[in-house]
């Protein structure tokens, strides 16, 4: 039972034969001091130090996930994710080219309001350490309850590293839960040692953001992989020149499949990032482009490239739609289950289209690269083909978004009548799931339902960025058998548009889908819908027909349309969860007419993750209850030492 509210331990360094409190202890945790008794049994210390030391010891495995945060390659940031009995907790390594302060911090937009905070630095060999929460654009307070435990911290001639860590969900309303959304990293570094530990000097443009996900599965080491004994096919950036005129790039360049006489199997694939251009490169997606004839992608072989997700963008990379590989920063290597392979055949030829994303925040120029992917290949062919499946809403302008909407949901359903046909008995193993929108989406789910039974969803992303985009790798294999449906939802913020946005390919326009890699491969590569035209006119008492989609009047009086006649809330649910026309892809690209429509199952039990956290009613209860028991403590042993002072006379 602990009666003191801000009482906290700070975790020692790895000086494991220390054997007194190392002298941080009583700095990181000092400003704690008022809230606490003014004498603590020594006891009491002997055994927190003792069992801290026992919970937080670091076991020597390697990291899983590295990145580097900033442009100047000085801040660099590793962290992994260790399962312990009850909980979750992540770890983080800091390790930045500075000798004052080191903040890091989990934002939920990349600014700093309502950012979960760590800062600590190292002073005459004693580390300062604090949690803290930022409630503004101002210094962040320091967080009431500490639930970010220091674990070491060093300094050398050129560098400050610290390590730290905490559960995933701390049940604290001044903690950011990690979950399997996108998380952006905040970080800020000086130069300057704070002239006490509850001032920080300000960091100017030592500062900046980062989008990651925490909770990638770490890939399998490769044990049972001799890589002399595959071939590899490189698929590279075409020496892009990064410029000033620019702080984001997205750069696509289609690419031809090794020509082989039989079929081979992708086992392995490693991102290739050019040395000193980690800063730059965001992400790397390579797009299968599916139905490609050899004529119309030829052309595209000997060229440099152009840029992604324009309106100018040549119509054979807008086929380029199914998502084979993807990396974001902190990324690993894609391994396949041993008895998995992805297929790489050339007869029919076979393209693909990398598209790269470049990050230049400062407009640094002059930089070239030729990052991208190195897969590796085998003729040794494996049990199970892998494929990819595309499920969600189709790319057309009858996907709607009204302007001025802080929140407006979409959704898209995969239809049974298209899947079902080609499911093996047992079903398919889904080993990922990629979600994609364009600039408006922010939060993407991807809803797996089976026999009127909401599953645990396939993805969940509540803080989507579009600038950031990686396949979600599963730690156990997901079945989808006959009868199971996925509908993807997407929340768009058009807070900030004039206009109604439609639909499309370009980054002006919206997508949204999920991208599942699964085995073994069916000939199915999509399932996709979109509101029926009855649909539309119902909810917006319209008469659109096939023909005005055709002749560009649907998207022209719409775009026009005037919002404020129509309940848009009501608008949202019936295209939401009215009646969807069915999209059906064969492996091969092709449309096959699906006739029955679409929407929601009906859902007899909706998912819902059980939470670990007490509500908070609980909590003051309990803290309620534990106060009064800690003062009837103190007045009994004021009673009973009283009363032994009376026998004494």
């Amino acid at each position: 039972m602990r009666c003191r509210k801000n009482f906290r331990l700070a975790n020692p360094s790895r000086n494991y034969h220390d054997k007194a409190l190392p002298d941080f202890y009583k700095v990181a945790s000092s400003y704690s001091s008022s809230h606490t008794m003014s004498s603590r049994p020594f006891s009491l210390y002997l055994f927190l130090y003792i069992f801290s030391n026992i919970l937080f010891l670091i076991s020597t495995e390697e990291w899983h996930h590295c990145t580097t945060l900033d442009s100047k390659a000085k801040f660099h940031v590793c962290w992994r994710v260790e399962d312990l009995k009850d909980d979750q907790e992540i770890e983080f390594k800091v390790e930045v080219e500075a000798h004052g302060y080191v903040g890091l911090g989990l934002s939920p937009n990349g600014g700093m309001t309502s950012s979960d905070i760590v800062t600590g630095w190292i002073r005459n060999g004693k580390v300062y350490f604090q949690d803290r929460y930022a409630e503004g654009n101002f210094l962040p307070k320091i967080d009431e309850i500490q639930n970010w435990n220091l674990v070491s911290g060093s300094e050398n001639d050129t560098h400050s590293v610290l390590i730290f860590r905490r559960k995933l969900d701390t049940c604290d309303n001044e903690d950011r839960k990690i979950d399997d959304s996108t998380t952006r990293l905040i970080y800020a570094y000086s130069d300057i040692d704070p002239p006490s530990e509850y001032a920080l000097d300000y960091h100017f443009k030592n500062r900046g953001s980062k989008s990651v996900y925490l909770l990638q599965r770490k890939m399998a080491k490769h044990v049972n992989i001799d890589k002399s004994s595959l071939s590899h096919w490189d698929v590279l950036s075409p020496n892009f020149t990064l410029d000033s005129s620019f702080q984001t790039m997205y750069w696509c360049k289609i690419h031809k499949a090794p020509e082989l006489t039989e079929k081979h199997h992708i086992v392995l694939v490693e991102p290739l990032i050019q040395e000193g251009n980690e800063a730059f490169v965001h992400h790397l997606l390579l797009y299968e482009c599916v139905g490609a004839n050899r004529k119309e992608y030829e052309p595209h072989l000997d060229q440099y490239g152009h840029q992604c997700h324009r309106s100018n963008m040549p119509d054979a990379m807008k086929k380029c739609e199914g998502v084979s590989l993807a990396w974001g920063i902190g990324g690993d290597d894609l391994l396949l289950p041993e008895d998995v392979g992805l297929p790489l055949e050339s007869i029919p030829a076979k393209y693909y289209m990398l598209e790269v994303h470049y990050d230049n925040p400062n407009k640094v120029a002059g930089i070239v690269d030729s990052s991208g992917f190195r897969i590796y290949y085998s003729p040794k062919l494996r049990k199970y083909d892998a494929g990819t499946l595309m499920i969600g809403s189709t790319t057309s302008a009858r996907v709607i978004v009204p302007s001025k909407r802080k929140e407006y949901v979409v959704a898209g359903h995969s239809n049974p009548r298209c899947l079902d046909p080609e499911l093996p008995k047992d079903g398919i193993k889904l080993l990922g799931a990629f979600l994609h929108a364009h600039l408006l989406g922010r939060h993407l789910k991807a809803r797996h339902f089976r026999n009127s039974i909401e599953l645990k969803p396939l993805a969940d992303d509540g803080n989507y960025d579009f600038n950031y985009q990686e396949y979600r790798y599963y730690q156990e294999e997901v079945s989808f058998v006959k009868g199971d449906q996925v509908t993807v939802e997407c929340t768009y913020d058009s807070s900030n548009r004039i206009s109604t946005t439609f639909g499309g390919e370009s980054t002006r326009e919206e997508m949204c889908l999920v991208f599942l890699l699964y085995y073994p491969r069916i000939e199915r590569f999509a399932s996709v819908s979109v509101p029926k035209y009855d649909t539309i006119n119902k909810a917006l008492g319209t008469d659109f027909t096939k023909d005005d989609l055709k002749r560009g009047t649907f998207r022209e009086q719409l775009s026009k349309y005037d919002w404020n006649k129509v309940n848009i809330l009501k608008v949202e649910n019936s295209l939401r969860y009215g009646l969807h026309d069915t999209h059906c892809y064969l492996g091969n690209g092709t449309k096959n007419s699906i006739k029955a429509p679409i929407s929601y199952p009906e859902i007899k039990f909706m998912y819902e993750e059980a939470s670990k956290c007490e509500p908070e009613q609980v909590k003051e209860e309990k803290s309620d209850g534990q106060k009064l028991r800690c003062d009837f403590i103190l007045y009994l042993s004021i009673f009973i030492s009283f009363c032994l002072i009376k026998l004494r006379e």
